[in-house]
Protein backbone atom coordinates (compact mmCIF):
# COMPACT_ATOMS: atom_id res chain seq x y z
CA UNK A 1 0.00 0.00 0.00
CA UNK A 2 2.37 2.28 1.13
CA UNK A 3 4.92 1.68 -2.10
CA UNK A 4 1.58 2.79 -4.62
CA UNK A 5 0.94 5.76 -2.51
CA UNK A 6 4.42 6.82 -3.53
CA UNK A 7 4.30 6.00 -7.15
CA UNK A 8 1.15 7.82 -7.35
CA UNK A 9 2.57 11.08 -5.49
CA UNK A 10 5.69 10.58 -7.82
CA UNK A 11 3.25 10.37 -11.24
CA UNK A 12 1.33 13.68 -9.80
CA UNK A 13 4.63 15.64 -9.37
CA UNK A 14 5.49 14.51 -12.85
CA UNK A 15 2.02 15.46 -14.06
CA UNK A 16 2.42 18.75 -12.59
CA UNK A 17 5.79 19.89 -13.60
CA UNK A 18 4.76 18.61 -17.14
CA UNK A 19 1.60 20.66 -17.41
CA UNK A 20 3.71 23.85 -15.70
CA UNK A 21 6.27 23.54 -18.68
CA UNK A 22 3.91 22.82 -21.30
CA UNK A 23 1.84 26.30 -20.12
CA UNK A 24 5.41 28.44 -19.79
CA UNK A 25 6.28 27.12 -23.38
CA UNK A 26 2.80 28.43 -24.53
CA UNK A 27 2.83 31.92 -22.64
CA UNK A 28 6.19 32.32 -24.87
CA UNK A 29 5.12 31.34 -28.20
CA UNK A 30 1.86 33.74 -27.62
CA UNK A 31 3.74 36.35 -26.36
CA UNK A 32 6.09 36.10 -29.43
CA UNK A 33 3.20 35.31 -31.83
CA UNK A 34 1.40 39.09 -30.48
CA UNK A 35 4.54 40.97 -30.66
CA UNK A 36 5.07 39.78 -34.11
CA UNK A 37 1.11 41.04 -34.89
CA UNK A 38 1.73 44.38 -32.89
CA UNK A 39 4.77 44.76 -35.11
CA UNK A 40 7.74 44.49 -32.50
CA UNK A 41 10.52 41.67 -33.14
CA UNK A 42 13.64 40.63 -31.95
CA UNK A 43 16.12 42.45 -34.11
CA UNK A 44 17.74 45.76 -32.78
CA UNK A 45 17.36 47.12 -35.88
CA UNK A 46 21.07 48.29 -36.35
CA UNK A 47 21.94 46.23 -39.85
CA UNK A 48 25.62 47.55 -40.31
CA UNK A 49 26.93 44.23 -39.21
CA UNK A 50 23.55 42.11 -39.57
CA UNK A 51 23.74 39.15 -41.81
CA UNK A 52 20.14 38.60 -41.56
CA UNK A 53 17.75 40.21 -43.99
CA UNK A 54 14.86 41.22 -41.90
CA UNK A 55 14.71 44.96 -43.20
CA UNK A 56 13.96 45.76 -46.81
CA UNK A 57 16.09 47.29 -48.26
CA UNK A 58 15.57 50.70 -49.57
CA UNK A 59 16.17 51.59 -53.24
CA UNK A 60 19.52 52.44 -53.75
CA UNK A 61 20.59 49.03 -52.25
CA UNK A 62 21.59 49.88 -48.95
CA UNK A 63 19.80 49.13 -45.82
CA UNK A 64 17.61 50.82 -43.42
CA UNK A 65 19.34 51.55 -40.86
CA UNK A 66 18.65 51.48 -36.77
CA UNK A 67 19.34 53.47 -34.09
CA UNK A 68 22.65 51.87 -32.98
CA UNK A 69 24.45 51.78 -29.99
Amino acid sequence: MNQLLSQEVKFMADLMIGIILIAAVGAVIWKKRRDKKMGKSGCGGCCGSCGMNCHQRKDDGNEETGDCN
